[in-house]
């Protein structure tokens, strides 16, 4: 992200929280009823409802930060994450109305236990619903492979041999990176000019590296997957190269007798300069005959990373002997609203092959399995970069793979998949729209007060007419 851009949304950021602060102390001076410490929660929801219609999601949601506290998190599948961010924030709320009561010696105990009612409640269905809720209706097990193969040797290869010079890519490392950039200058150079003659080693790396995806998937379905799917973008490939990788993809699926969903970029030759689409990033999923069942593209490249051509904003359903199977790609899932398609189609299992780095994992793979929670649905999330897990409709992780753990390029699993209904898929964002009405209703009490005030002293200013007798 340019400097410039991360400078203005830290200002904004800032302002707005700082907003959130000032009106709630205003509430809070002009009445200290319990009712109030609704508003808090209330700004916050709505401030974080508001910022998943824009370009980062759901990424500044409270809610992300409780998926390892799996009770809470059932509470997705009723309120969607903006029922969970609002306990989180309201509790803050309460407790300091609690300190300021007791401090001036006032009742606190019978509001606060109304706070506590309601988290127990909550805890109470989640318990029930994470340990007894049991495997979805008309279930199956499958058993399904993730492959997700790391680009650094290939990328080492490409940079040697633009540049002349060796360079060491770590694992871990960041997306702002002095080395990253270093590589990206090289990457560049042979985007814009392809020559396969001039960059005869890199593109023999890249097809060894293809070669070894495939070598994977045999090996996966060998030891029983029946579905085998990579990580994104996990092949990196040029137009004239796309035929020939699915029809390789088309061969391995029938002479193993398995679904495989391939996750590949396709790049587009030529000049780069600021805004230019040059990239595909898709998805292939192939059935055990031999035949293209889907094509997709990703519906959510990432804001000022990622110059890939925009899907149509469909998540497609998959008629498939091991189910009805869903299609998305890593970012897609951090829009709720565009994920709502899970509860309205209603498929028995989704796969998203995603993209991560050191970083930003495990937290952005708990991130999407709440869209699983919310339209009960499980989730397949195979990894490049991250935590690769298996989770049914509630969240529970069934298996997992650490992307950091060299042993781990193929990832074998059982899942039980199968669709189930939620509240939420139903009635949709009811606690963030109640929220909004909280806000304008606060907002309203604070303007009324002020045209009052307004009108008072006025009223006090005016001189008073004393009549003539």
């Amino acid at each position: 992200m340019p400097l410039p851009i991360l400078l203005i949304i830290v200002l904004v950021n800032s302002l707005i929280t700082l907003l959130v602060y000032l009106i709630y102390d205003r509430i809070t001076k002009k009445t200290n009823r319990f009712i109030s410490t609704l508003v808090f929660p209330a700004m916050y929801v709505a401030w974080e409802y508001w910022g998943s219609y824009g370009g980062g999601g759901v990424w500044g949601a409270m809610a992300n930060t409780q998926f390892i506290f799996s009770y809470l998190a059932q509470l997705a599948s009723i309120t969607g994450i903006w029922g969970i961010s609002f306990l989180v924030y309201w509790w803050n709320a309460v407790l300091v109305w609690s300190i300021k009561k007791y401090q001036l010696n006032e009742t606190f105990k019978k509001p606060l236990a109304v706070y506590g009612f309601i988290f127990l409640i909550a805890m109470i269905y989640g318990i029930g619903r994470y340990h007894f809720a049991g495997e979805a209706t008309g279930a199956k097990k499958i058993k399904a492979a993730g492959i997700a193969l790391s680009q650094l040797e290939s990328m080492e290869v490409l940079y040697e041999e633009v540049t002349g010079k060796k360079i060491k890519i770590d694992p871990a490392i960041s997306q702002s990176s002095p080395q990253l950039q270093e590589f990206n200058k090289a990457f560049i150079t042979v985007l814009e000019n392809p020559d396969t003659l001039k960059y005869k080693k890199s593109f023999a790396a890249s097809r060894q590296f293809n070669d070894s995806l495939f070598a994977l998937t045999k090996a996966a379905a060998d030891k029983g997957a029946q579905l085998v799917l990579w990580a994104e973008a996990n092949a990196i490939i040029y137009p004239w190269m796309e035929a020939g990788l699915v029809a390789k993809g088309k061969e391995v699926s029938q002479q193993k007798n398995i679904y495989l969903l391939m996750a590949y970029a396709v790049l587009t030759p030529g000049k780069i300069f600021p805004g230019k689409k040059f990239m595909e990033n898709k998805t292939v999923f192939i059935g055990p005959d031999g035949k293209v069942l889907n094509t997709f593209y990703k519906n959510k490249p990432v804001p000022y990373a990622e110059s890939s051509v925009a899907g149509d904003g469909k998540i497609p359903v998959i008629n498939t002997a091991l189910g009805k199977a869903s299609v998305s790609i890593c970012y897609d899932a951090d829009f709720p609203e565009l994920m709502k398609q899970l509860g309205k189609n209603q498929p028995d299992f989704l796969l998203l092959p995603s993209g991560d780095w050191f970083a930003i994992s495990p937290h952005h793979t708990y991130m999407a399995l709440y869209r699983g929670i919310e339209n009960g649905c499980p989730i397949i999330r195979d990894v490049k970069g991250g935590l690769s897990v298996a989770a049914d409709y509630r969240g529970k992780i069934y298996s997992a793979s650490d992307f950091y753990n060299k042993e781990n390029k193929q990832w074998i699993f059982e899942l039980p998949v199968g669709h189930v209904n939620t509240v939420y898929a139903a009635v949709g964002d009811w606690v963030a729209y109640s929220s909004i009405i909280i806000l304008a209703v606060a907002l309203l009490y604070l303007i009324a007060g002020l045209i009052k005030r307004k009108f008072l002293q006025k009223s006090k200013s005016m001189p008073v007419k004393v009549p003539a007798y």
